[in-house]
């Protein structure tokens, strides 16, 4: 999980973010997790080859699953966009539109900062897309 804060620390829009968040994380108000294998071997075989389950946040349980076997690359924007779940005072799709602008923000704010993070997201552009997108096709 450390790599991922790290990456995610490597922009404005993540440093901001953190901010807000290391210190709910700290007094253990929210927790950081690996999804449960169950969990990853129900929805695998749901999933195109190569496409990260991602990262989802769960509200009663105040934890952030993340399935910790996908790169780094494509995972930070997914915990960038939960993370803002976790802070948001906004509701409904007001939080999901603001989660959606801050992992677009953050994601840009790595292209402009590493030109070959674009390069790898068009090799990683798969893994990139929703699982709601996919469980829903």
């Amino acid at each position: 999980m450390e790599e991922i804060l790290k990456l995610v620390a490597r922009t404005p829009s993540g440093r901001n973010l953190l901010e807000k968040f290391l210190p709910l994380y700290s007094r253990k108000q929210v927790t950081l997790q690996t999804y449960p294998e169950a969990i990853i071997q129900e929805l695998r075989p749901l999933l195109p080859d190569g496409q990260t389950v991602g990262a989802t946040w769960t509200e009663k349980d105040r934890v952030i699953y993340l399935d910790t076997q996908g790169p780094i690359g494509i995972l930070a924007p997914f915990l960038v966009h939960e993370m803002v779940h976790v802070i948001s005072t906004k509701k409904g799709t007001e939080r999901e539109l603001d989660a959606f602008e801050t992992q677009t923000r953050f994601t840009q704010e790595l292209k402009e900062r590493d030109p070959e993070y674009q390069n790898f997201l068009l090799a990683n552009y798969s893994r990139t897309k929703l699982t709601d997108d996919w469980l829903a096709a």
